[in-house]
């Protein structure tokens, strides 16, 4: 049975990982603050839109959640996915100090998901 994805902030490189999941699983649901944005994303890959993350974790049963919302939301994003049961692929940086990022690794711990960072171009030629 393929995993189902949900993908947080709908900005550019979200294209980069609905690609990648439409290859390997099935992208459940989309979220972005910007309706207009996650619509565009969701209609192009049959996923759900949600425009709040209470809804998409109170109503999605999913099993990795991309995060690539803006930068200072990665670490509450990241811990709500981890509590609500997900995994968690997070854009860099997975959080904005060393507190928030022991503040996820905890909560990492505690639910016993996986919790990885998304580094794209580090093995692009310079």
């Amino acid at each position: 049975m393929p995993y189902r994805f949900a993908i947080i902030g709908c900005g550019r490189i979200a294209e980069k990982h609905a690609q990648l999941i439409a290859q390997q699983g099935i992208l459940a649901a989309v979220c972005d603050i910007d309706a207009d944005k996650a619509a565009r994303l969701g209609s192009a890959y049959g996923a759900r839109v949600y425009t709040d993350t209470q809804s998409l974790f109170k109503e999605e049963s999913t099993d990795i959640v991309c995060i690539c919302s803006p930068n200072g939301w990665h670490e509450a994003h990241t811990i709500q996915a981890l509590r609500s049961g997900n995994h968690v692929l997070c854009e860099k940086p997975v959080a904005m100090n060393a507190q928030e990022l022991e503040e996820a690794i905890k909560v990492k711990n505690e639910t016993g998901k996986l919790f990885m960072e998304a580094s794209w171009n580090r093995w692009h030629p310079r």
